[in-house]
């Protein structure tokens, strides 16, 4: 008996569609269905599943985490409101005042457990009306509503973007839809809402994060000195003109229009004219918000100061709220918080330039960059610059608190460096 000698080698080529299969090499293959090849070695293709795939949840953005809805008292509390993202998931509504549950029947009611309570009208899925009545008493009790905004209607997948954490490989997984960000709950398996602005010293509200991008906006991210930089093209305006400062043991501030300032909101007060520097200066300051209106009353010690009020100059930027629009926020893990940093260095009788928002960012050698930005001033729509570069300086990116733990004390203006690209 004899032996013919046959080379075992390592394939070289894998799939070949150049050549007729009668003459293709020994380690070629005309087609290779659900295998590729990997280092020589002809591998099978792994199997795909839904990313966060809860029963309940159906592996999908559009999960809203518990928000509430009203307040108990001591007896019958009506809850008649409209939940936000509609057309809504029938079947996917879940209300409760921690004892009392109502949960969604698919078909516009409720089943009711835990205690009493009565269903007024049935819900209106596509406009997210529901109207019912908790009846069991449960004085001071919070009323909370979980459910799903529809599939296909408001939560297109705009953005799969890893957030960087300190711990090695342990990263964050944070998800975008046109209105809502996700981040990728390891312990549910699915994705939780954390669409909420940072809590700051002194903070008393927490305000909801809803940006107003199309299906076809797409969100960008860098990571930054400890946040999570993201930006999805539509430009923010999240400022006030002031028109008027009275100093005082806490101060009233007066705005050009009417504000959305609430109790417990953060503001940034920045380009004002100080002709003397009370207890503390207000320019480049940051404060809490104590008596809403307008005017409205922060809770910075002033006494003894004073300032000119020319057009145009002074203003106050709302850093845990939303006015008008979206721009660049950044996000720590704990909330996020509106970024329109000041490009001018100094003081400009016409109003600072602001960086309203950007299509790309990056982080190069030590400098936030934004490019393709939008840019402009008070009272007028951002202009668009599709060929210009934005870069933070060498340091704090951030302009006033609240800052992510562990990153540098923030410095005014702190993106305020421009360079041009020419064409």
């Amino acid at each position: 008996m004899t032996y013919t000698p046959f080379l075992i080698a390592t394939s070289r080529v894998g799939k070949e569609t150049d050549l007729d299969p009668y003459v293709l090499p020994d380690d070629a293959y005309p087609e290779l269905l659900n295998a590729y090849l990997l280092r020589g070695v002809i591998r099978k293709k792994g199997g795909t599943e839904l990313l966060g795939n809860d029963p309940n949840y159906g592996g999908r953005l559009g999960i809203r985490n518990p928000i509430l809805v009203a307040a108990r008292g001591a007896g019958n509390t009506v809850v008649a409101v409209s939940l936000a993202g509609a057309p809504l998931e029938p079947g996917s509504i879940i209300i409760t005042d921690g004892t009392t549950v109502f949960t969604d029947n698919g078909v516009g009611g409720f089943t009711i457990t835990g205690g009493t309570g009565t269903v007024n009208v049935p819900t209106n899925y596509v406009t997210g009306a529901i109207n019912i009545t908790f009846t069991s008493a449960n004085l001071g009790a919070t009323i909370t509503a979980t459910y799903l905004v529809k599939v296909g209607a408001n939560s297109p997948v705009m953005g799969l973007c890893t957030r960087e954490i300190k711990q090695i490989n342990n990263n964050a997984l944070i998800a975008f839809d046109t209105t809502h960000a996700y981040q990728f709950d390891n312990a549910l398996q699915r994705f939780v809402d954390i669409s909420t602005y940072k809590v700051a010293t002194g903070q008393t509200t927490t305000n909801n994060v809803v940006w107003t991008g199309s299906n076809s906006q797409f969100f960008d991210y860098q990571n930054f000195q400890n946040a999570f930089f993201a930006t999805n093209d539509v430009p923010g305006s999240h400022f006030y003109k002031i028109t008027n400062i009275v100093a005082g043991a806490t101060t009233n501030i007066t705005t050009s229009a009417a504000n959305n300032f609430a109790a417990g909101d953060v503001v940034y007060i920045n380009n004002v004219n100080e002709n003397v520097v009370g207890v503390n200066s207000i320019n480049n300051s940051f404060s809490v918000v104590t008596v809403p209106g307008n005017p409205f009353t922060i809770a910075l010690n002033t006494t003894g100061g004073a300032w000119t009020m020319p057009s145009g100059i002074a203003w106050s930027q709302t850093l845990s709220k939303s006015a008008a629009g979206d721009g660049i926020r950044w996000y720590d893990g704990t909330g996020w918080v509106n970024f329109e940093p000041p490009l001018d260095a100094s003081i400009t009788s016409a109003g600072p330039n602001i960086l309203q928002g950007a299509l790309l960012l990056f982080a190069y050698k030590g400098r936030l960059v934004a490019l393709n930005t939008f840019e402009g001033q008070f009272g007028s729509a951002p202009t668009n610059f599709a060929q210009r570069a934005r870069y933070s300086q060498q340091g704090s990116v951030f302009y006033a608190p609240p800052v992510p733990a562990g990153t540098a004390t923030p410095i005014g203006n702190a993106s305020r460096n421009r360079r041009s690209i020419k064409d």
